[in-house]
């Protein structure tokens, strides 16, 4: 599950994602930003080694208007956001 905040009043994109703890996700999660040609401001990630689950939040920096699609290899659903 995956969510996008666009109400943090910045020129950004916040990404909050809690999965099942797969190798690769989090490489994905920052892959795609940097497919974008744009900058991390912030990625943070939890995991509950005992749920074996994965928490990340990353927040990317965007120049409005942009529509964000997210589809991160083995999740759903597909997210989509505009800022």
């Amino acid at each position: 599950m995956a969510e996008i905040d666009t109400q943090n009043n910045q020129n950004s994109v916040i990404a909050l994602v809690s999965c099942p703890l797969k190798r690769g996700v989090a490489a994905s999660m920052t892959q795609f930003v940097y497919e974008l040609g744009t900058d991390i401001i912030e990625h943070r990630q939890y995991v509950d080694k005992d749920q074996n689950h994965l928490f990340a939040r990353l927040e990317w920096h965007v120049d409005p208007p942009f529509l964000v699609r997210l589809v991160f290899p083995g999740s759903s659903p597909t997210i989509l956001g505009s800022v």
